[in-house]
């Protein structure tokens, strides 16, 4: 067996899966950022937009998921808050001791990364809660990595000296994989993607940990050649867009590694991309503007924007898509919407703009008739439709 770094274990658990709910930040295991389920904010009525509640949660606050009449939220203090989703008050928060990441609704629980201790003594998990009453439940060892369509990606550190070995699993049981950093998963239908500078794929082949004893390689390795990557999302059934700090944006195959077509943008994407499945990709670029791609192509291997956007600044994050519109934030605290599906020019205008009045540190989502976003000094906004 292999020396880096520590053990790595991904387990699949059953999930009830919430149709029309945020489960976690990028919605599925594909990456999408996309709630095809919005129908309450369209392009239609989005202009209307208002802010509805601002409710005070902790230190940066991260992105929240949303069920039916609960928002779920979590800040870097550690602090965890359900909230009604209507008014924006407490249902009930805990105190974690600890740095907590952006929960996942799954499995009927409310699962929150939590790093404790401090160098050379940290310690990563995600702690469970009940989501109706706040109850812990049983914690898990890891960095959660992805949670959609039943399965639960962990990354966990174990073993000693003499004795360390990294291993993945999706399926069913572990297999050995070599793998370096703290990179993510995006998992497009059978194949898993590790997601660091450059892309790996591993197919459903590799062989489970107590079949073999050494490492199963990547069926193949992506890179864009130009910059490192900075997000994968699935785009098809068999297909994923890669986006890298230089501003190219690629399609592959996943089942090959096979470059389908290449776009450049003219500036850095730090952020990832929003995928509506086999229609367009979105990215915000580093000077200032959204930019949408045909997802299946153009017919040729250089392709060119459908159509782009100024935004009001330079992006915080990736956008974001629910329904027939596509959002965009900034790093001065402004969110913006545009109809996703282009207003018929080269050249877009928005359909609305609000601020958060700070940067915006977690989302937004949409969801339900509601765009919610976590700010830097520690709020949870929520955006909707006057009554």
């Amino acid at each position: 067996m292999g020396s880096r770094g520590g053990r790595v274990v991904v387990a699949v658990v059953a999930a009830l899966a919430l149709s029309g709910c945020w489960l976690h930040p990028d919605v599925s295991a594909g990456r999408t950022r996309w709630n095809a389920s919005e129908t309450v904010l369209t392009a239609a009525s989005v202009p209307r937009l208002t802010e509805l509640w601002t409710s005070t949660i902790g230190e940066r606050v991260n992105a929240p998921v949303s069920t039916p009449g609960r928002v779920f939220v979590s800040a870097s203090d550690g602090t965890v808050a359900a909230l009604f989703s209507a008014t924006g008050t407490p249902h009930w928060t805990r105190e974690t001791g600890g740095t907590s990441g952006t929960p996942y609704h799954f499995g009927g629980e409310l699962l929150v990364p939590t790093v404790t201790g401090s160098l050379p003594f940290l310690s990563a998990g995600a702690l469970a809660f009940d989501p109706a009453t706040g109850e812990p439940g049983v914690a898990r060892g890891g960095t959660l990595m992805a949670a959609a369509d039943g399965e639960l990606v962990v990354q966990t550190l174990e073993g000693g000296p003499g004795n360390l070995f990294q291993a993945l699993s999706w399926g069913d049981r572990p297999r050995p994989i070599d793998l370096h950093g703290r990179p993510s998963v995006t998992i497009v239908g059978e194949w898993l993607l590790w997601v660091d500078a450059n892309v790996l794929g591993y197919g459903p082949n590799c062989p489970p940990i107590d079949a073999m004893p050494e490492y199963c390689t990547q069926d193949w390795a992506y890179d864009t050649g130009v910059g490192a990557t900075t997000g994968v999302a699935a785009s098809g059934g068999t297909t994923a867009v890669v986006t890298d700090n230089a501003g190219t944006v690629a399609s592959i195959d996943v089942r090959t590694g096979a470059e389908i077509w290449r776009a450049t943008v003219g500036a850095g994407i730090p952020g990832k991309p929003a995928v509506v499945i086999d229609d367009t990709v979105f990215v915000a670029t580093a000077d200032g503007r959204l930019v949408a791609l045909a997802a299946n192509g153009c017919g040729a291997p250089t392709c060119n924007p459908r159509w782009e956007a100024p935004l009001p600044g330079a992006p915080s994050a990736g956008p974001v898509v629910g329904g027939d519109v596509v959002y965009a934030t900034t790093t001065g605290g402004q969110i913006t919407a545009f109809p996703a599906a282009g207003c018929g020019a080269a050249s877009c205008t928005s359909l609305v703009s609000v601020s958060v009045g700070a940067e915006v540190t977690g989302g937004p989502i949409v969801d339900d008739g509601r765009l919610l976003a976590g700010t830097a000094d520690g709020r949870l906004v929520a955006f909707g439709l006057p009554t």
